[in-house]
């Protein structure tokens, strides 16, 4: 779809707990849905089933897995992104697109992934972008200047 300039989602994947690796194969399309920067939807809530829920309406560890560092919207045409739940690194890494315009946004679980504090890094310039952190939503902004080398932003944990 790339080549006709339409997004890529998957929608309604999800497993059942009980499966042999069910969390390899979490990880796994997880991690092939950031190297083709794919949208996607994880589909199940049947509490004790295929659900990050168990039966007495509590987290299974694949919520781990689910909730995790994305960016919702980008600011410009994305080259690559993803995240390494075992080292807590997130990469972003894109280019600038005429007629964009607005900050790059990405959701960071903090609470859930980064108690201890998160660590943003941008490849721009010193002084050429800024950031506006949302506790309540658990997104940062990011404002970049256009260039030509186009922005990479790291979170990674303090």
């Amino acid at each position: 779809m790339a080549r006709e300039g339409w997004p890529l989602a998957l929608g309604e994947w999800g497993l059942s707990a009980s499966w042999t690796n069910a969390d390899l194969f979490m990880a796994e399309v997880l991690a092939m849905a950031d190297r083709m920067m794919a949208g996607w939807a994880y589909w199940a809530w049947d509490p004790g089933g295929w659900s990050f829920i168990d039966g007495d309406l509590n987290e299974r560890e694949s919520a781990d897995q689910i909730v995790r560092v994305y960016p919702p919207r980008i600011a410009g045409r994305p080259v690559s992104f993803g995240y390494n739940p075992d080292t807590r690194v997130f990469r972003l890494e894109f280019t600038d697109l005429a007629g964009v315009t607005g900050p790059t946004e990405i959701y960071i679980p903090a609470r859930r992934h980064y108690p201890e504090g998160f660590a943003l890094s941008v490849s721009d310039p010193e002084g050429s972008w800024h950031q506006v952190w949302d506790a309540t939503r658990e997104v940062v902004q990011i404002h970049t200047t256009p260039n030509a080398s186009g922005h990479v932003i790291e979170v990674r944990p303090q």
